[in-house]
């Protein structure tokens, strides 16, 4: 990392971009320092959670990481880089406010915006995500079919999702529901269960989650694992 002194003052597209490019003169070149950025899924993904990119985005790139990254082909008219995920994600947000939410009303807009190879794997993703009832499972506990990990990733961010947003509805046989679910998936996807519901925001889950034995085994296995990170 740079340290906090030093200022980037101009920034470009690479070579192999696809953009177009004016090339520095040899003199300019030896006046500044050069130093190249590679895309990386975790900060595009911290990115994304800071200014409030939608939950079936950043699941999606999670899931389908190769089929959501830029290709940086010049003959592409529209591709999914990080300004057109967050695009899609504000015009998503329109369409939820106005009524027109499904997968066949997106599909039209994430098209002209990201392309259609990606749009067509990031719709055949929202419609599995749209397909769970969040509030069946953890309210009622009616446990989902589950056909492949495509399925188990879907319903592994739903759930979150709604969770933190109806987390004052959350109780003991709530959480007993959870785990259930949790014992579903993978265990990779039990861990991002957890770390989606971000306990350390909500104050109010944190107690009832890791009273559960199962969650606070998961929350050790989280902790070990970011702090091997470090």
């Amino acid at each position: 990392p740079l340290s906090r002194r030093c200022a980037i003052i101009a920034a470009t597209n690479g070579d192999n971009d696809g953009a177009h490019l004016t090339r520095l003169s040899g003199p300019m070149n030896n006046r500044v320092a050069h130093i190249n950025i590679m895309l990386d899924i975790e900060q595009t993904v911290k990115h994304y959670r800071t200014v409030g990119v939608r939950p079936e985005i950043i699941s999606a790139l999670e899931h389908l990481e190769s089929n959501l990254l830029p290709v940086f082909d010049k003959k592409l008219k529209a591709q999914p880089t990080p300004r057109t995920l967050e695009r899609l994600s504000r015009i998503m947000d329109q369409r939820e406010a106005a009524g027109h939410f499904t997968s066949d009303d997106i599909r039209p807009i994430a098209t002209p915006i990201i392309g259609g190879a990606a749009a067509n794997m990031f719709i055949a993703f929202l419609t599995e995500y749209q397909m769970f009832k969040p509030e069946e499972i953890v309210m009622e506990g009616k446990m989902p079919t589950l056909d492949g990990i495509s399925q188990q990733y879907a319903v592994t961010f739903a759930v979150a999702t709604w969770v933190i947003r109806h987390e004052n509805e959350i109780k003991a046989p709530q959480v007993t529901n959870l785990e259930r679910l949790a014992k579903l998936v993978t265990p990779e996807l039990q861990l991002k269960l957890l770390r989606e519901m971000d306990l350390s925001k909500h104050l109010k889950l944190l107690p009832l989650i890791l009273r559960n034995a199962h969650f606070k085994e998961l929350n050790q296995r989280f902790i070990e694992i970011n702090s091997g990170r470090r």
